[in-house]
Formats: structure tokens, sequence, C-alpha cells
């Protein structure tokens, strides 16, 4: 499994947590933050190898 780092601001952060919620909310059922991630973030990303 690759780990990914990323740094957020805490207003970013919190954007994330707020999206997170409505997405949880969406769903009808808790989805963790990483859950989150893998399914709404990391298939967009462009994510380039350092």
């Amino acid at each position: 499994m690759k780990h990914i780092t990323v740094r957020l601001t805490e207003e970013e952060y919190q954007r994330l947590l707020e999206a997170q919620l409505a997405y949880s909310n969406a769903q009808g059922q808790t989805i963790s933050l990483n859950a989150y991630i893998k399914a709404k973030i990391l298939p967009t990303a462009n994510l380039s190898e350092q």
C-alpha cells in the first residue's frame, strides 16, 4: 500500500471534514475520512511522484 502525505492549512482541513460529513450524510452512513479520500479525492487527484 502506498502512503501519501499532504499538508493542509486549518481551513483546508475544516473544509475536508465538512465535505466528508456531507458525503456521509448523502450515503446514509458514516464514511471514514480515509474512505472519503479514497472514494472522492484520490481518483481525481493529479498526483506526481516526488
